[in-house]
């Protein structure tokens, strides 16, 4: 097995703690001794052994003289499963490939330099782009103390979600909605505005948490989200008592959340998620909770659905409230990846805010 072979594994791993291990990274850890792995392991859940001891722990005897390809740096500083570092040189390891330092400000290349004072061989950048795209709602968390969000809309091709009437379903076709209900279960949380809730009714039934943003609390605890029997979250403003007191009964868990204009301190909200382990979010409307996420420049990503129709200017924009009242005032966009999905087109990429 090459190196670039172990990354390639160390990277696969890494993905089996999604959704288990944040606000720490998915990391992946192969050792090989004469080029065959003899152990491999990752971080499995917060609390437990980081993938380097797990992966030291399988290969016993055999780590020592080897090399331990990694996915992100090891760690140099106390937690509750100790240095990885220490783990590293007490196993007689000879040489360490990572992919990418470690941004967090306990780590940020001291792991490495740690290393290299102790004889150990460290070599970076071994499919780093790779290894920022897996963890990029860590990387996004340590800069920023916030969760992650990306905001997905489907829409017409001239950009309305919904037609005059309010109905949606459904502008994009089956091929979309797969790749969209992949994306509700790989992330930590869909985030969705009460109107969207109460016009779609959705159960967004592949998603581990939903959490929805209510300027008034008032939901029909009927609605598909009450029965779906997984985390349910509504974010309220402060002081609503007896709301608060049944959307709870309903079986929501309800953020109180300190008001901002006429709806919520979203970023204290994004905070708020990210501490409690949901860093990696998905917003899947409405146009207004969109348009405050990008016009704070709260909104991170996006991955825009668009079906070959039009709907005219009757019908619903994706967004509200962006304030570009001309065109020198546009909010830009990075575009990463486009592709076909079916009879639809997708386009994906982060926003530039700040870029004019």
């Amino acid at each position: 097995m090459t190196e670039r072979e172990a990354m390639e594994r160390a990277l696969e791993l890494a993905r089996l703690g999604r959704g288990r291990v944040f606000p720490n990274p998915m990391v992946g850890a192969v050792v090989l001794a004469g080029g065959e792995p003899v152990g491999e392991g990752f971080h499995a859940c917060c609390g437990e052994a980081h993938a380097e001891t797990a992966a030291l722990e399988r290969a016993g005897g055999s780590a020592r003289g080897s090399t331990v390809v990694v996915s992100l740096e090891p760690c140099c500083h106390a937690s509750r499963t100790g240095p990885c570092c220490e783990a590293l040189a007490k196993a007689g390891v000879r040489r360490v490939v990572c992919a990418m330092e470690d941004p967090d400000p306990r780590v940020s290349g001291r792991g490495i330099a740690w290393l290299r004072e102790h004889g150990i061989e460290v070599e970076t950048g071994l499919m780093e782009a790779e290894a920022h795209e897996l963890n990029r709602a860590y990387i996004h968390h340590r800069t920023t103390g916030r969760s992650l969000v990306t905001i997905k809309m489907a829409m017409s091709s001239d950009g309305m979600v919904a037609a005059a009437d309010g109905s949606s379903r459904w502008i994009t076709g089956p091929e979309s909605r797969a790749r969209v209900q992949e994306a509700r279960a790989a992330c930590d949380a869909v985030l969705v505005g009460a109107g969207t809730v109460r016009r779609d009714d959705p159960s967004f039934a592949q998603a581990r948490t939903v959490i929805v943003v209510s300027a008034c609390g008032l939901l029909d605890p009927r609605l598909a989200l009450f029965r779906r029997g997984r985390a349910l979250v509504v974010a309220v403003p402060e002081g609503l008592g007896p709301v608060k007191d049944g959307l709870e009964e309903a079986g929501a868990e309800v953020w109180e959340t300190p008001p901002a204009g006429k709806g919520l301190a979203l970023e204290e909200l994004l905070r708020r998620a990210a501490d409690r382990g949901l860093g990696d979010i998905v917003c899947e409307g409405g146009p207004t909770l969109a348009g405050e996420l990008v016009s704070s420049g709260l909104a991170d990503r996006f991955v825009f659905y668009y079906a070959p129709m039009l709907l005219g200017a009757e019908g619903l924009p994706a967004f509200r409230g962006l304030g570009a009242g001309d065109i020198s005032r546009a909010l830009e966009l990075e575009i990463s990846s486009s592709g076909v999905t079916g009879r639809d087109r997708f386009v994906e990429g982060r926003f530039v805010h700040g870029a004019r």
